[in-house]
């Protein structure tokens, strides 16, 4: 087993090299994409290793980051858009796949609410989003061009290293239930955002949503309660970041350092609520912009507690359906 820190460490450097390509190319409003194409390329490989594989997962990503920067100036199809997202977890679940996916839909959320085409200036200001068919090519672009970079090096990068577990999968009428329940709860909070709240606190909503609510096969509440503990402290911890005054150069760049953390730290065996810790302020380092006010820093600790309280709601409901009939056993698809 390699020494963690210097490991992650060498995972975040290289990682920048495609980052910082994108975006000295494209410009600092696409550093979004640039972000969502190095870590799928990273974490795609981990967890299904292979080129042909990789290709498809960068080409999907690319697929749906377009999708949501396309579909961001209508709430109703931007919500309708995170809600098939949010089914495709549970679906992908049957497969050990559900992790990856939540990544993904993660940064598809972002795009939808704070995509390129607004500008870095006007999101704080609640600018209008208007369709561009330039943002959307671009951004498909960038992301395959950094996707593909990750798939050449994460192999390198994690050489001799023992293959990445997929997580449990889970049965049919588990993984059909939580699609369901997922699918209808980022509709309606994607709804809610992007017609009534659409600023930089409120798609916190949405994210902590995705870092909590995972379908799971067995101790889901247990798991969950770990997550919730891992994003609280995250929200803490970022909230501190935020209000000390640091740029915003430099919180991008903490933010970048602990999504590679997090993510490294989510293929060891390591307690998850670590990786929920480091997710949880690398979302929000990424996506505070200028925005280091007290009260929107107050406003982002509400919408984390909210989405705890939704999140576990969405699993009890989930696990009181499972148990209304018998499990189908696991896939065999």
């Amino acid at each position: 087993m390699w020494k963690i820190a210097p490991f992650v460490l060498l995972v975040f450097v290289v990682s920048t090299i495609p980052l910082a390509a994108a975006t000295a190319i494209a410009g600092s409003d696409y550093v979004m994409p640039a972000i969502t194409g190095t870590t799928i390329g990273l974490f795609g490989t981990l967890m299904l290793p292979g080129v042909r594989r990789g290709l498809v997962i960068v080409g999907l990503m690319a697929a749906g980051a377009t999708a949501a920067v396309l579909v961001s100036p209508w709430p109703l199809a931007g919500a309708a858009l995170l809600g098939m997202s949010g089914v495709l977890i549970g679906l992908t679940s049957l497969k050990g796949w559900g992790q990856l996916t939540t990544i993904a839909v993660i940064w598809c959320a972002y795009l939808v609410v704070t995509p390129p085409q607004i500008g870095s200036a006007a999101i704080l200001e609640g600018g209008a989003v208007e369709f561009s068919l330039r943002a959307g090519w671009i951004t498909a672009l960038i992301v395959i061009a950094t996707g593909a970079f990750m798939l050449v090096a994460t192999p390198l990068l994690f050489r001799g290293q023992p293959p990445v577990p997929l997580t449990p999968e889970t049965d049919r009428r588990q993984a059909y239930v939580a699609a369901a329940c997922i699918g209808l709860l980022l509709f309606v909070e994607s709804l809610v955002v992007l017609s009534e709240y659409r600023v930089p606190a409120a798609h916190w909503l949405l994210l902590t949503t995705l870092v909590l609510v995972q379908p799971t096969r067995s101790k889901a509440l247990r798991r969950g309660i770990h997550r919730a503990i891992g994003t609280v402290a995250g929200a803490v911890i970022a909230s501190m970041i935020v209000l000390s005054g640091v740029q915003h150069e430099a919180r991008m760049i903490i933010g970048f350092a602990l999504l590679i953390a997090a993510l490294t730290i989510m293929v060891t065996p390591r307690p998850y609520w670590l990786y929920a810790t480091l997710l949880t302020p690398a979302i929000i380092l990424l996506s505070a912009g200028d925005a280091n006010t007290l009260d929107v820093t107050a406003a982002r600790l509400g919408f984390t507690l909210i989405s705890i309280a939704l999140a576990f709601g969405v699993m009890v409901l989930a696990l009181l359906l499972e148990r209304r009939g018998p499990a189908s056993g696991p896939a065999s698809v």
